[in-house]
């Protein structure tokens, strides 16, 4: 019978992996640039085919770094119980569901998208469901007669809206009117 050759033991410096993960490091950095300096030159040419595939090419990476970063945020928060993790707020609470109606995600999706629990989407859902759609959306206006504060509950959404101009047009409580007019 043959008997197996021993692999040879190959002797690596002290601190060897240091600097692999520069090494690395500076790799990912090398091809960046040459990313960079390639697609400059697509950008610029003449030939349209070849921007749009430059232009294509870069909202890819774009994507795939932002899921990267997605990745590593909710690794992050997946490491704290969820009875412990910050709470969203009533304006990010609409937002999520306005993204689970725009996306077409089911509950569970929805909750496992923000890390947070099945039941409480099921509950912001009942609450805009028996409420009505400003159920959420609690805003704090100043009255104009005092100093003190008051909740409102606002029609508006937070989200800036543009019309064929490109004008923002922003959202204003009815009991700050009278506020936004008397500056104008």
């Amino acid at each position: 019978m043959l008997a197996k050759p021993q692999p040879t033991r190959i002797h690596l410096p002290k601190g060897w992996q240091d600097d692999v993960k520069s090494a690395v490091l500076h790799a990912i950095a090398l091809a960046h640039y040459a990313i960079v300096y390639a697609r400059a030159w697509a950008a610029d040419s003449i030939n349209a085919r070849a921007r749009l595939a430059a232009e294509n090419d870069r909202l890819r990476e774009d994507c795939a770094l932002l899921r990267e970063e997605l990745r590593i945020k909710d690794s992050r928060m997946t490491q704290i119980a969820p009875q412990r993790r910050p709470h969203y707020g009533p304006h990010e609470r609409m937002a999520i569901l306005e993204l689970r109606a725009a996306r077409g995600w089911s509950v569970k999706q929805t909750a496992d998208t923000f890390l947070v629990t099945p039941a409480t989407i099921a509950s912001w859902l009942r609450r805009i469901d028996d409420q009505g759609a400003n159920a959420l959306l609690h805003l704090r206006c100043e009255d104009a007669g005092s100093q003190r504060h008051r909740p409102v509950t606002c029609r508006a959404s937070t989200r800036v809206n543009f019309r064929s101009t490109d004008q923002p047009v922003w959202p204003v409580a009815t009991c700050c009117l009278p506020r936004v007019r008397a500056r104008r």
